[in-house]
């Protein structure tokens, strides 16, 4: 009885260490598919708007050389931050707004006051996280999906202690503001990370989005 309770205790050890093996190889590759399917998310930046903007330091260039100068600038200084977090799927939300800046000059200067923005921080920065990118997914369906009809788009970005939220009034075009691949991209990138969902309110003539924050790195 010794013999052959020494023997299934030693069975059931191969077995364990097995099933164990296999949830670490398993919890591995669930960690490197999410970290894969975030890079692919990150990366679908529309190439339009480099085009766009080409576009615009081309018109600027004869008669404003002055503000064509701080176009690029700005243009750079964004490409240069896309560049340098298209492998990360969590940044730090003071960056983010760094960012958002930049592309806010860019949508002044194309658009004049057209659209208005307005960027309220009523809450410390610090240690607060985003998933990188979608302030400006959601900034750039502001001006993508609303079509001036006489009258400003008016935006505002609140940061609270839990939440961003965009809202914006509504142009001729408001109720596409709702879908839209950039959309169904970030709410997959913060299910991918484990996240509260983001919230979506659209109304007939306000659409508003509130990102949660995270408080920590994703594990």
């Amino acid at each position: 009885n010794t013999v052959l309770f020494d023997i299934a205790l030693f069975i059931g050890f191969v077995f364990s260490k097995k099933s164990y093996d296999q949830f670490i190889n398993n919890k591995n590759l669930a960690i490197e598919n999410r970290e894969n399917a975030l890079k692919i998310l990150r990366a679908q930046f529309s190439p339009h708007f480099l085009f766009n903007n080409l576009n615009t330091i081309d018109a600027l260039i004869d008669d404003q050389p002055g503000v064509a100068k701080k176009y690029v600038s700005h243009l750079a200084s964004l490409y240069r931050y896309l560049t340098e977090t298209v492998n990360q799927g969590v940044m730090l939300l003071e960056k983010e707004l760094s960012f958002i800046r930049d592309y806010l000059f860019l949508i002044k200067v194309r658009y004049g006051e057209d659209y208005l923005f307005d960027i309220r921080v009523e809450q410390p920065t610090d240690s607060r996280f985003l998933p990188s990118g979608p302030l400006q997914t959601d900034l750039e369906n502001v001006v993508k999906h609303n079509a001036i009809d006489g009258r400003q788009i008016m935006t505002t970005l609140l940061v609270a202690e839990e939440t961003v939220t965009i809202s914006n009034s509504k142009g001729g075009q408001g109720e596409a503001s709702a879908s839209g691949t950039g959309l169904k991209n970030l709410a997959t990138r913060y299910e991918l990370l484990g996240a509260p969902s983001l919230e979506i309110e659209n109304l007939p003539h306000q659409y508003t989005l509130r990102l949660p924050l995270l408080r920590a790195l994703p594990e």
